[in-house]
């Protein structure tokens, strides 16, 4: 039986969901959020690797009210990118270098999921979506324990999970090879090895390998790769210190659906399209999105814009920002000699 109508339902609590969820919420919109087990993000500070977020986010932050999500969870900044003794300035304006930093990412999730709540979000957590069926000016959601939700939209903000994508089963686009990335986080013990450590991006071997140098002796990195029976283990700069997290490996393909936007539902951030961690802006780009659907609902409800029209330039504009950072990549990789 369903109890309650909603504007919007929120599809999982990543920095997507999230960004919209609060956006949505400061529009006052009335939303509900279905996600997984939120207890999955309490994980102790720097025991998973940090991702590296671009400086152009501490602004979204402020949109958000969520402008403490990024120092509070800092494991590290960064102003320069090295490739050996090269290095390139994330940007500079009057106030002198741009400074990026190696967040704790469960930890910016929760503080996103605190803004979320003080809003009065609302959640159903626990359950799985079982199918997406749209009747006349509505969408109902089925989840695994029976429960259907109503509402007029949809943003799906799932991550690689892309539950909306693959139940709706929109087709994608591939625009690259296969490529895998692993990562982890490591332990240095020796003083002057961490010393030398530098927030760096350099070609290894066949591999692509990003080190960040965190507070407290720790380093996250990451690598990536397009070739097959690959060994998945630490850099061998960093075989000597202690490993202290699993290592994480993921299929990084660069794929976007070719639908973003389809009659009153919205994909952002990794659950609309994924590009492999060299792209450096995937947590903004999340962010981005997930702000720029709930933007465009507010619009639409508020009948500042037409739906179609506004569905539209929303496809239009992450498509063509997602093409964008594939013909950077691309030219990158050329230029390196990477078969991306």
């Amino acid at each position: 039986m369903i109890e309650k109508v909603y504007d919007v339902i929120l599809i999982g609590a990543g920095t997507a969901g999230l960004s919209s969820a609060i956006r949505c919420l400061q529009h006052e919109l009335n939303c509900v959020m279905i996600t997984g087990d939120i207890t999955k993000l309490d994980y102790p500070f720097q025991s998973t690797p940090a991702e590296s977020v671009h400086p152009g986010l501490d602004t979204l932050m402020n949109m958000l009210s969520a402008d403490k999500a990024i120092t509070s969870n800092s494991r590290g900044t960064y102003t320069r990118i090295y490739d050996g003794e090269l290095f390139q300035e994330l940007g500079r304006d009057e106030n002198g270098a741009w400074t990026g930093t190696h967040i704790d990412k469960p930890g910016f999730v929760k503080s996103l999921f605190s803004v979320a709540l003080s809003y009065g979000l609302n959640t159903i957590t626990g359950e799985k979506i079982k199918t997406i069926k749209r009747e006349k000016d509505y969408i109902i959601v089925n989840t695994s324990t029976g429960n259907q939700i109503k509402s007029r939209f949809i943003i799906d903000g799932s991550g690689k999970e892309q539950v909306a994508g693959k139940l709706l089963k929109i087709g994608k686009t591939n625009f690259s090879n296969p490529i895998i990335c692993w990562s982890g986080l490591s332990r240095i013990t020796n003083n002057n090895q961490m010393a030398s450590l530098k927030t760096s991006f350099q070609k290894y071997g066949q591999n692509w390998l990003w080190l960040a140098p965190e507070i407290n002796h720790y380093c996250t990195w990451t690598q990536v790769s397009t070739g097959k029976n690959k060994i998945y283990q630490a850099p061998v700069a960093l075989l000597n210190a202690s490993l202290v997290s699993p290592i994480q490996i993921h299929s990084m393909r660069w794929r976007l659906y070719n639908q973003v936007y389809t009659d009153r539902i919205f994909l952002c951030g990794d659950a609309a399209g994924l590009l492999d961690p060299s792209s450096g802006q995937g947590i903004l780009m999340s962010v981005m999105s997930g702000i720029f659907a709930a933007d465009t609902i507010a619009g639409i409800f508020s009948k500042e814009h037409s739906e179609a029209i506004a569905g539209s330039h929303y496809q239009q504009w992450f498509q063509q920002v997602f093409r964008d950072k594939v013909s950077q990549l691309n030219k990158y990789y050329a230029e390196s000699s990477f078969n991306g």
